[in-house]
């Protein structure tokens, strides 16, 4: 099967495509301009990429057209694609069907998804649990990319609640890091945006959770699955900073519960894990000042 991803450079989609091009699948891509970080990644991994979006990138080979959200109806790809008959699937919709064939770990809430996904894929890779991974950042303990093609019929996958996007997703747990009104372009009243959360909770058969965030609390309601609630007492022996870095944590290490491997292993993993791009990075010292790019 060949897949044209268009909007390659998004941190999302691309992990996707890197994805899919270990499972076999010849992977081509565009995106207007070659200037993201995740690029270079792409280019060393010879798919071919276009650093303009024209109808001539898109062709009868193409089974398929995976377009990130940043791409209209109306991109000449699209287009070309449409004219072509060629199935025509968003990211979200694609990392949806692709998340089918695996047992699906979602990390879901406003605050701390990337973290927390970010500290689960240590803790799992100190405990040697080859998991597959989609994130939206790069880590350097996955050779700093932002995906993990693993051997582990598990996937961990950060899920995205903008515009509802993460109800292509059906996970078996789900990680609720936080819920709180947010993207209000998209959810212009707080009761829009607690309802995406409600419908998407609905397919798991556990959450996990904080007990004391009152945005949690509503969503889970009336959830009728199994609740985990996080011990927000437990200390761990952690080098990222910061009370909501060790919440995250708490809840990392309940996923490694989940999957029955052994804890302190993973709690070493967690110890070890040093933080995020962009997530409270340290980018170094000038006169005495620290700067952190958060």
């Amino acid at each position: 099967m060949k897949i044209h991803f268009s909007g390659i450079g998004g941190i999302g989609i691309s992990a996707l495509a890197q994805l899919c091009l270990t499972k076999g699948f010849e992977i081509q891509g565009s995106d207007i301009s070659d200037s993201s970080v995740i690029w270079p990644i792409l280019k060393s991994k010879n798919i071919k990429l276009f650093t303009s979006q024209i109808s001539e990138n898109i062709d009868k080979s193409i089974d398929l057209l995976v377009f990130s959200e940043a791409v209209p109806s109306i991109n000449p790809e699209r287009e070309k694609a449409k004219e072509l008959k060629i199935p025509q699937k968003s990211y979200f919709e694609f990392l949806g069907e692709v998340s089918e064939n695996y047992k699906t770990i979602a990390i879901a809430g406003t605050h701390g998804k990337t973290s927390t996904t970010a500290m689960i894929a240590k803790g799992l890779q100190e405990v040697g649990f080859d998991a597959n991974i989609v994130i939206g950042t790069t880590l350097d303990f996955l050779g700093n990319t932002n995906f993990r093609s693993g051997t582990e019929s598990v996937l961990v996958v950060e899920a995205c609640e903008y515009r509802s996007n993460f109800k292509f997703l059906k996970p078996e747990i789900i990680v609720l890091t936080s819920v709180e009104w947010d993207h209000i372009d998209a959810f212009p009243t707080e009761n829009l945006y607690f309802e995406a959360f409600e419908k998407f909770i609905q397919s798991a058969k556990i959450v996990i959770a904080h007990k004391d965030d009152p945005g949690t609390k509503k969503i889970l309601k009336n959830f009728s699955g199994k609740i985990i609630w996080i011990n927000n007492l437990e200390k761990l022996q952690l080098s990222a900073i910061g009370e909501f870095n060790a919440r995250n944590a708490r809840q990392a290490k309940v996923v490694a519960d989940c999957l029955k491997l052994d804890l302190k292993i993973f709690a070493k993993g967690l110890q070890k894990y040093s933080g995020a791009g962009r997530r409270q990075e340290f980018l170094g010292e000038r006169n005495g000042v620290k700067v952190f790019d958060d």
